[in-house]
């Protein structure tokens, strides 16, 4: 009676530890992938807009560029106070050049850092995730010497009560024996 409980819990407990080895993912790792796809998508979108406002620069610095092309063809000044007029537009439009070449320079320097940024956080999500990995093969491998070595407790179990058992038969048939003999 006693060695059927034994058993039956070695049994049940078999169970409980195999059961949670073939589950899916736990829940940390999937607030990890959450977050990692929530991370990620927040800064490709910082990304995009940085990118978008290094091409707004771009074609401010083309339309510029093309006023200056298209007053590439001289007229002859009639006066220095035109000449005057002349340059100080000049140095207006080649400040306002600076000006966009340096906020150009600066959202390219902007979108770098979020490459790198990003790429960083990548890397790290992705070794957070190859950690729980680790974990999660772990103990399954725990679960599963844990699973082998209970079966081997039943097993000896069932070996040594298959011995008494052959022994109480044993029993039987020479009581038996001398029950009949004695009549």
């Amino acid at each position: 009676m006693q060695v059927t409980r034994s058993i039956q819990f070695l049994a049940a407990a078999a169970i409980v530890y195999t059961i949670p080895a073939c589950t899916g993912p736990t829940k940390q790792e999937q607030i990890a992938e959450e977050f990692r796809q929530d991370s990620v998508s927040y800064l490709r979108s910082e990304l995009a807009d940085q990118a978008m406002q290094a091409s707004m620069f771009v074609n401010e610095v083309n339309k510029v560029l093309a006023k200056a092309r298209s007053l590439s063809q001289p007229k002859q000044l009639e006066s220095p106070a035109e000449l005057a007029d002349v340059n100080a537009e000049r140095n207006a439009v080649l400040a306002r050049v600076t000006q966009l070449v340096e906020q150009l320079d600066a959202s390219r320097s902007r979108i770098a850092g979020l490459r790198k940024e990003v790429s960083v956080k990548d890397t790290t999500l992705s070794n957070q995730l190859a950690q729980f990995e680790a974990t999660l093969m772990e103990t399954n491998m725990a679960a599963e010497q844990q699973r082998a070595e209970l079966q081997a407790v039943i097993d000896s179990q069932k070996s040594s009560i298959a011995s008494p058992t052959s022994q109480v038969d044993t029993l039987h048939g020479t009581v038996s024996r001398l029950t009949s003999e004695a009549n």
